[in-house]
């Protein structure tokens, strides 16, 4: 049986109407209420979907659907959001499984189909998901100069946040006494932008106070932020990112071996996190790339002195097996860091570089995988833009992830948490991630995509993609999931799930 994710990877699928019924059969609800049930319902699913750009503040995602599934993983009910992109439907069950379906325009290749799906989830608000579109709109090449006025040392390094426009560069862009970064400025509006940013020295590092950002800038690097040590795994990389106003402001160098890094000290941060990642690669005869990936992260008001993101002893082989082994059951209760069990499934197309579809999994951490076979989502895949070019790279992200004081799976939906501020019961955050990367069709004997999505690939036979363009897609995956990751301030910007 297919395991995980049935023909392609991003969609939802069908029904209801106001009136709704148990049965698998459905029809399409336009107002963003549906229910489930011939009684009465007393229990309300809320889920919210927005979208933005470089170049647009948040908009409700109208065009994004919402599909209710029935135990078995068919299609119960398809609802669309109200005209502010809130879902609302209305059953007797405690628990439910759904899948939001939006859609990512990506510059003029067209449309990306995008879908999430959450298996078990309470009856509850899940929050807000916003969709960010790749979009060719009101962006320039600026230089910021970053001038060093007091610290001792060459200079090494330096990051500026302007908005939510972030750069960094090297000591081969740096003279003596500053250095010099290109920022993507992407303005969507003409509100006044504040630049904030982290100069680091052989043996300091000093920060850029707040302050008022305008074209060509120079600013001065004037606050010295204070050191703490990191205990980190052998291979292991630490950094600090201090946030204002939910947005990092200030981003520590990279430590490699433990050494101490630095603490804005800034006033008006809010809170900072301190984050460590460990890369390595994992064998796989299956497929032709493979990554195991361990990340930790803590967050608080105040870093300690010593900070301690050893990782947890996690068999990455077990990872592996449940995702492309014969087995519809998995368990990883075992992991005490683990609230949840994630799986991605995308297609890639290396000639425009980017996901032509891409569906994500959120399950408990044991249990059985859905039965994607019983449900058909191909209607809800967009291909106006010949699916954003013919995709011949298959890749597969198996994630287990959990905060140390949240203890269970509902709880990780059920519990308040405000992404724009800290929380108590989100201060530690822990990772495991295999990632899988295949050109062509991957030879594993229980595969964990379905014929239809296997149809989907250019065949290996006719055109091989460069070996260098798989290792790109590889690193491009691995740093948006470290920097997501690290940061922890990511799509989800309202929602209790990570």
């Amino acid at each position: 049986m297919w395991k995980l994710i049935p023909v392609f990877l991003s969609s939802l699928t069908l029904i209801a109407c106001g009136g709704g019924s148990d049965s698998s059969e459905g029809n399409t609800n336009s107002g963003g209420i549906g229910t489930g049930g011939s009684d009465s319902p007393n229990n309300v699913l809320t889920l919210t979907a927005m979208q933005n750009s470089d170049c647009s503040d948040n908009a409700p995602s109208t065009n994004a659907k919402l599909i209710i599934h029935n135990d078995d993983f068919s299609e119960r009910t398809v609802l669309s959001p109200n005209a502010m992109g809130v879902f609302n439907y209305e059953t007797q069950s405690n628990h439910i499984s759904v899948s939001l379906i939006t859609y990512i325009e990506v510059k003029a290749f067209g449309i990306q189909t995008n879908i999430k799906t959450f298996i078990d989830v309470p009856v509850t608000n899940l929050g807000t998901f916003t969709t960010t579109h790749v979009a060719d709109c009101q962006c320039s090449f600026e230089t910021v100069t970053i001038a060093n006025v007091q610290g001792a040392g060459e200079i090494e390094s330096a990051w500026v946040s302007i908005g939510a426009s972030t750069a960094s560069a090297d000591k081969y862009t740096a003279s003596a006494d500053e250095i010099i970064l290109v920022v993507n400025m992407c303005r969507s509006t003409n509100e006044e932008q504040i630049i904030t940013g982290t100069l680091h020295l052989t043996d300091e590092e000093w920060t850029i106070p707040p302050q008022p950002y305008s074209q060509g800038v120079t600013v001065n690097a004037s606050v010295l932020s204070d050191s703490v040590s990191v205990n980190i795994d052998s291979g292991a990389n630490a950094s600090v990112y201090s946030y204002i106003d939910g947005n990092a402001a200030y981003r520590s160098r990279m430590s490699l071996s433990g050494e101490n890094i630095g603490v804005a000290s800034e006033p008006s941060v809010d809170y900072h996190s301190v984050n460590s990642t460990l890369v390595k690669e994992f064998e796989s005869s299956d497929f032709s790339q493979a990554h195991a990936i361990n990340m930790k992260t803590n967050y608080s008001r105040i870093v300690a002195a010593t900070n301690d993101l050893s990782f947890s002893d996690v068999n990455f082989s077990e990872i592996y097996s449940a995702v492309v082994g014969e087995s519809n059951e998995y368990n990883f209760s075992h992991l005490s860091f683990a609230d949840s069990f994630q799986v991605t499934t995308a297609l890639y197309a290396s000639s425009n570089q980017f996901d032509v579809l891409s569906w994500t999994i959120n399950m408990p951490v044991s249990g059985s995988f859905p039965n994607v076979e019983l449900w058909d989502y191909s209607s809800y895949v967009d291909t106006s833009g010949a699916l954003l070019g013919t995709p011949e790279v298959l890749s597969i992200q198996a994630n287990l992830y959990g905060y140390k004081d949240i203890l269970s799976y509902d709880e990780l939906f059920l519990t308040p948490n405000d992404t724009t501020s800290f929380n108590e019961k989100f201060s530690e955050y822990e990772l495991a991630s295999l990632y899988l990367f295949n050109f062509g069709d991957p030879v594993v004997s229980s595969p964990v995509v379905a014929t239809q999505f296997r149809d989907l690939l250019k065949s290996y036979s006719i055109t091989s993609p460069q070996v260098s363009e798989i290792s790109q897609k590889a690193r491009d995956e691995l740093m948006r999931s470290i920097n997501n990751s690290g940061k922890h301030r990511d799509q989800h910007s309202t929602s209790r799930l990570r």
